[in-house]
């Protein structure tokens, strides 16, 4: 699996035999995936990401928040 960083945010890329591309946040880790087609060439797949980097960051932004919070009592 390839791993891209952009502004500190480490993106793992799998390649698949899809048509779509598919970004994911994983709450429990924070973890960043993006899965994309076979034939998409780096520069395509690093103009979506910078397209969508707003988006992530406020994203993994609300999961760091989540995850500061203590758990509750029962």
């Amino acid at each position: 699996m390839e791993q891209i960083i952009i502004h500190n945010i480490s993106i793992d890329v799998l390649r698949k035999d899809i048509i779509n591309i598919r970004l994911a946040i994983y709450p429990a880790t924070g973890k960043v995936r993006v899965s994309v087609p076979r034939h998409l060439s780096e520069e395509s797949l690093h103009e979506f990401l910078y397209s969508r980097f707003d988006w992530l960051s406020k994203n993994l932004e609300k999961i760091r928040q989540r995850k500061k919070t203590t758990p509750k009592e029962y």
